[in-house]
C-alpha cells in the first residue's frame, strides 16, 4: 500500500477507518432514534390531548321548570344531577320572575345538602372554575322561601368525566 501524503490511493484496496466518520454515523443513528422517540411522544400528547376534550362538554342553560309555590322547590335528580361517572362544574345559576322572598341553591343529597348560593332578589350568579362543583350522586336543588311569584330557576355547567377531573382542574 503505498501513501502520499495521506492520501487514499483506491488502487491499494479498502479505505482506511476514520474514527471521524464512524463517530458521525453513530451520532446520525442516535439522533435518528431520539426523533422517533419524540415523534411517538408527540404523537400520543396529541391523542391523550383529543381524549381530553371529548371527556369534557360544556351544557349550557339547563332549564328547571318553575317553583310556583311561596315555599316551593326544584328538586330534580335526573336533571340537576351529573350523569353517572361525570362530575359538573356549575358555571352560572340563574334564579328568575319572582319579586320579593329569597332563593336557595343546595347542593348535595336531599337528605345531607350544603346551602351553596342565597339569591335575596331576582338575578344570576356566575362561578368560577372548580367553585362548585357537583360529584357523581350529588345533585342541586332550588328552594324558595316565601318568595312573591313564580321562580324560574336555570344553570349552566361543564360536564367532565370523572377520570379527566384532575387535568380540566390543572
Amino acid at each position: 500500500m503505498t501513501r502520499r501524503n495521506n492520501l487514499f490511493n483506491p488502487a491499494d484496496g479498502e479505505p482506511p477507518p476514520n474514527p471521524q466518520v464512524e463517530q458521525g454515523l453513530q451520532l446520525m443513528a442516535s439522533l435518528n432514534l431520539a426523533i422517533g422517540k419524540l415523534s411517538e411522544q408527540i404523537e400520543q400528547q396529541r391523542a391523550d390531548g383529543i381524549k381530553l376534550a371529548q371527556s369534557v362538554r360544556p351544557i349550557p342553560g339547563i332549564t328547571v321548570p318553575q317553583i310556583t309555590t311561596t315555599n316551593g322547590t326544584a328538586d330534580y335528580p335526573e336533571l340537576l344531577a351529573p350523569r353517572r361517572g361525570y362530575w359538573w362544574d356549575v358555571k352560572s345559576i340563574t334564579a328568575a320572575t319572582f319579586t320579593a322572598g329569597s332563593v336557595n341553591l343546595y347542593a348535595g343529597a336531599s337528605s345531607d345538602s350544603t346551602l351553596r348560593y342565597v339569591f335575596t332578589s331576582a338575578g344570576t350568579y356566575a362561578f368560577g372554575t372548580a367553585q362548585l362543583l357537583v360529584p357523581p350522586g350529588q345533585r342541586l336543588i332550588f328552594t324558595a322561601v316565601a318568595v312573591t311569584g313564580n321562580v324560574s330557576p336555570s344553570l349552566s355547567v361543564v360536564e367532565v368525566a370523572d377520570w379527566a377531573l384532575a387535568s380540566y382542574l390543572m
